[in-house]
């Protein structure tokens, strides 16, 4: 079987990182990378998560969604300090598995680059080089980050080869006919959504799988889908 081990520092596995630019579609956003939108995922508060949100980039995403929480003293200190600098969720330790694996598993989906990379370690054992004792494998840790992707790996794989085509969608003007791409509608609501989703399913394809794609449905013309198979 064999072991692998993940390290973000190395050119091999550089595309496994949580803090790489590399933009998702996840819950009605648009993330620069999956280490922003976890670091989200820690508070209720709204001020919080949009201050994560509007970060310069990955690793000023995770200094503020890691900063310490200190407790103030008095009753108006503390009910202004709850709102700049909010606690994580009670239940975060137990829902942190699940919010990562959530946002790496897009990455893959959206990513061909990594999905490729990530088939390409077959069966082997995934361990993570970080220096968290809960995400890493070192110092006795539990290696959860190398569980989700070989977790990931397996749910992709486990009725054989990943078809990235199997659930094919279908371009935004034969799914909405309709609705002509100068509309309103894809810049709010359903049509918004169903665009992104399209865009970023479609650039998550194998250069292969876009250019037969591409070729079947070729974007129309006089009309702003012509710029539709553009860089997401």
């Amino acid at each position: 079987m064999g072991k692998l081990i993940l390290d973000s520092n190395s050119d091999n596995f550089k595309v496994f990182s949580n803090h790489l630019e590399s933009k998702i579609y996840l819950d009605g956003i648009i993330w620069r990378s999956v280490a922003q939108y976890y670091q989200t995922q820690k508070f209720e508060s709204f001020q919080k998560r949009k201050e994560i949100i509007f970060s310069k980039n990955a690793l000023e995403a995770e200094k503020i969604g890691t900063e310490k929480y200190i407790e103030p003293k008095g009753f108006w200190k503390k009910l202004k300090q709850a709102k700049n600098n909010p606690k994580f969720k009670e239940n975060w330790k137990e829902l942190r598995y699940s919010v990562l694996k959530k946002g790496i598993k897009a990455k893959i989906l959206q990513n061909y680059s990594t999905r490729k990379t990530l088939f390409e370690t077959k069966n082997k054992i995934l361990l993570a080089k970080v220096e968290s004792t809960f995400w890493g494998y070192e110092k006795n840790g539990e290696n959860n980050l190398g569980k989700i992707f070989m977790e990931i790996r397996s749910e992709l794989t486990q009725n054989g080869p990943f078809d990235e085509m199997k659930n094919k969608m279908l371009p935004p003007w034969i799914k909405y006919p309709n609705i002509p791409g100068f509309s309103l509608f894809w810049k709010m609501g359903e049509g918004e959504h169903y665009n992104l989703t399209f865009t970023f399913w479609y650039h998550g394809l194998s250069p292969e799988n876009q250019c037969k794609y591409k070729n079947e449905y070729p974007p129309l013309k006089n009309d702003s889908w012509i710029y539709v198979y553009d860089k997401k």
